[in-house]
């Protein structure tokens, strides 16, 4: 239950800071640029039609985007990425490297895995 509260909270957290690109003031600021753009261009559709087209926002890529950004705060709120991901990924480069240093490592060939 605390993962999912953690999820929540940074979810909460992307949507009311004021710092976040998808915070809700910078959104609505956003929205009001693109409003004049819009009037100013003659208003060419609906602007609910030319501010979010259809065929941008289906697309695959963006779909696939969505899946990332999602996945990627809920690995943040469980600590998958420090703890599974970047440890192991420190700790082997770390230990390469001291092997390289070693005195035995010009007589045989080192190996991290046996």
């Amino acid at each position: 239950m605390d993962i999912l509260i953690q999820f929540l909270d940074e979810i909460q957290y992307q949507l009311l800071s004021i710092g976040s690109r998808l915070g809700i003031l910078y959104l609505l600021i956003t929205v009001l640029i693109a409003f004049g753009l819009w009037w100013m261009r003659g208003r060419p559709t609906s602007f609910v039609a030319w501010l979010l087209p259809a065929r941008v926002y289906r697309h695959r890529s963006n779909l696939l985007d969505l899946k990332l950004f999602l996945t990627h705060g809920l690995l943040n709120a469980i600590g998958f990425m420090g703890s599974v991901v970047f440890t192991p990924l420190v700790t082997f480069t770390v230990l390469g490297w001291l092997m390289l240093l070693s005195p035995e490592a010009g007589e045989q060939p080192v190996t991290l895995w046996r």
